[in-house]
C-alpha cells in the first residue's frame, strides 16, 4: 500500500520543528499499518484559510497520477479548521481520487463510515478552543479595562502614562470649547472653521473636518464612559485579515471612568438632544461612490483640498467650507465639464505620436531591466526562505519526495538567477496608436453615458484639474490640467472669466 505525508505551519512565529514532527509522526503511524511513503508535501508559512495552498496543491497533482492509497495527516486543523471545508476536502480526496485518510494524533481515519461525525465532534473542539483563547484574550483586557490600565489608543484629549489613559489638558480645553459652541447653537460647519482660523491641531495633526468634530461630540468618553466591546476580529474562510464585525448594542460595556470626564454629563446630554432634534432623513440608495463627473479631480491650488459640490450647478473649495482657505472660487460643473473633455480630446490628438513613443519606451524599460528584475528578485528572496526551511526538515528527515523538492527549490533558483543575468533591452516594441482613436471616441461619449463609467474613461487620461485664483483679474481663475500617461503627465492652463464662458483650449495659453 502506498502514502503520502502532508504537513503544514501557519506563521513564521511557529517552531521550525513543527513540520519535522507532524512528518515524523505520521512516519511511524505508516510503518506501523505497513503503508510506503512515497512522497512528502508540506506547506511552510500557509494559512489553513488560505484555499490555494502549493504544498497541498502539489500533492492533489501528484495523488492524480499515481496509485496512492493513504494520506497520512498529524491532525484535522492541518487540512483545515473549518469543519466544512475539512468535510469538502476530505469528501474530494476519499471519492474523486479514492484515497483515505488518515489523522494520526486523533485517531480517525475516512475508512470509518461515521468520518463526518467524528470531524464534527472534532471540528467543535477546534471552534471551542480557538472561541477559548478568544475568551481568554478578551477577559484579559476587560480585567485591564477594570483596573484603570489603557486597551487601546488614546482619544483626542486623552494621553498615556506608564500605561493608563490621563486627561490631556491642552485638549481637553478644545473638547470643551467644541461642546460649548456646539450646545449654544454652532453648527459642526461653523466649529471646524473657527479651530482652522485660530490653528489649532486638529487630533490627527492635519486640518479640521466636520468627521472629526462630529466623533469628539458623540464619544461617551468626554463624559467619564468607556465604551468597549463595540466589535470583534473573526478570521473568514477566503479572507488573509480578521474581518472586523459590529456587536449589537445590547453587547456594549459601559466602564464608568469619572476621572477622565472632561465634559460635564448634564452638557454631553445636551449636546446629544441637539444632534437628534437636527438629524435629518437620509436619502435611501446612496452608495459612497461620486455623483459628478468630475468629483475628485479638482484641488485648490492654495490649500491642496478637494472642490466639493457646494450648490446644485457648482463647485467650490473644500477648505473655504472648513476655514482654513480664502479661495473663493465657485467652479460651474457644466461648463468645466465641457471643457475637460475638449481639453482631453486636444492633448490626445496633439500627443499622440509621443504618446506612442514614450509608451513603446515604458515597455521597453517595464520589460527589461526594471519590473521584470524586481519581480525575479523577490521571487528569488522567497523561495531561498523556504529552501533554507526544507533543509532544516531534511537534516531530520532525510527522505526522498523532501529531497525532491528540495531539488525542484534549487533548480527553480538556478533558473531564475540566469534569468536574472540575462534581463536585457527590449527593443523592438511597436504600438498602433489607432488605440487614441479609440479613446477619443469614447471621451466624446463621456457626458451621455452613466457617471461611473464616464469618470472611468476620463481617468484614463486625466490625473486632477488645480483650480488658481487669477492674483490680477478678480473674478478670474485659472484651471490646469494635468494629464497622464506611462511616463509623464503634461500640463496646460486654459483662462477661465467668471461669467464669460472659457477661451479655446489651445496648448500653451
Amino acid at each position: 500500500m502506498k502514502g503520502v505525508i502532508y504537513a503544514r505551519y501557519s506563521t513564521p512565529k511557529q517552531d521550525k520543528k513543527s513540520i519535522k514532527d507532524q512528518v515524523l509522526i505520521c512516519e511511524a503511524e505508516a510503518q506501523r499499518r505497513g503503508i510506503e511513503i512515497t512522497a512528502v508535501f508540506f506547506d511552510i508559512e500557509e494559512s489553513g484559510y488560505n484555499p490555494d495552498r502549493p504544498g497541498y496543491n502539489a500533492m492533489l497533482e501528484y495523488i492524480r497520477g499515481s496509485s496512492v492509497k493513504y494520506l497520512l495527516v498529524h491532525h484535522t486543523s492541518r487540512i483545515s479548521r473549518d469543519t466544512a471545508e475539512l468535510k469538502i476536502r476530505a469528501r474530494e480526496l476519499k471519492y474523486l481520487y479514492g484515497v483515505e485518510i488518515i489523522f494520526v494524533s486523533q485517531g480517525i481515519s475516512t475508512e470509518n463510515e461515521n468520518f463526518e461525525l467524528l470531524f464534527s465532534a472534532y471540528g467543535i473542539a477546534d471552534e471551542q478552543y480557538i472561541e477559548s483563547v478568544r475568551k481568554n484574550t478578551w477577559r484579559g483586557l476587560y480585567g485591564r479595562l477594570l483596573a484603570g490600565k489603557a486597551v487601546m489608543a488614546p482619544r483626542y484629549g486623552y494621553k498615556l502614562e506608564n500605561g493608563e489613559l490621563k486627561i490631556d489638558e491642552e485638549q481637553a480645553k478644545v473638547v470643551r470649547k467644541i461642546y460649548k459652541l456646539y450646545s449654544q447653537g454652532h453648527g459642526f460647519k461653523y466649529i471646524t472653521q473657527l479651530l482652522n482660523r485660530e490653528g489649532i491641531p486638529a487630533p490627527r495633526g492635519n486640518r479640521w473636518t466636520h468627521n472629526a468634530v462630529r466623533e469628539i461630540l458623540t464619544n461617551e468618553i468626554y463624559k467619564g464612559v468607556i465604551v468597549w466591546n463595540k466589535a470583534q476580529y473573526r478570521k473568514v474562510p477566503g479572507f488573509s485579515k480578521r474581518k472586523k464585525i459590529p456587536n449589537p448594542p445590547s453587547e456594549w460595556i459601559r466602564i464608568e471612568r469619572p476621572e477622565l470626564c472632561i465634559v460635564e454629563p448634564g452638557l454631553w446630554e445636551e449636546c446629544q438632544r441637539i444632534r437628534e432634534s437636527k438629524k435629518r432623513v437620509q436619502r435611501q440608495g446612496k452608495g459612497v461612490a461620486y455623483t459628478t463627473l468630475l468629483g475628485g479631480f479638482i484641488k485648490c491650488a492654495k490649500c491642496g483640498s478637494n472642490f466639493i459640490k457646494a450648490t446644485r450647478a457648482s463647485f467650490k473649495c473644500g477648505g473655504v467650507i472648513n476655514g482654513y482657505c480664502d479661495a473663493y472660487v465657485l467652479v460651474g460643473e457644466k461648463m468645466l465639464n465641457k471643457l475637460t473633455i475638449n481639453a482631453i480630446k486636444a492633448f490626445l490628438k496633439e500627443n499622440r505620436h509621443r504618446f506612442k513613443e514614450d509608451l513603446e519606451e515604458a515597455i521597453r524599460r517595464q520589460f527589461s531591466t526594471q519590473t521584470s528584475r524586481e519581480i525575479i528578485e523577490k521571487e528569488i528572496e522567497t523561495l531561498e526562505r523556504k529552501l533554507a526551511k526544507a533543509l532544516e526538515v531534511f537534516e531530520e528527515i532525510p527522505s526522498r519526495s523532501i529531497a525532491k523538492q528540495i531539488k525542484e527549490y534549487e533548480e527553480r533558483l538556478e533558473e531564475l538567477r540566469l534569468q536574472l543575468s540575462a534581463v536585457s533591452e527590449v527593443n523592438e516594441v511597436e504600438i498602433d496608436d489607432s488605440v487614441i482613436d479609440l479613446l477619443i471616441e469614447e471621451i466624446d461619449g463621456v457626458l451621455t453615458m452613466d457617471i461611473q463609467e464616464g469618470r472611468r474613461i476620463i481617468s484614463m487620461v486625466l490625473e486632477e484639474i488645480i483650480v488658481e485664483e487669477d492674483k490680477d483679474i478678480k473674478g478670474s481663475y485659472w484651471v490646469e490640467f494635468r494629464f497622464k500617461n506611462p511616463l509623464c503627465a503634461f500640463n496646460r492652463k486654459i483662462g477661465m472669466v467668471a461669467g464669460a464662458g472659457f477661451e479655446p483650449a489651445t496648448s500653451g495659453l
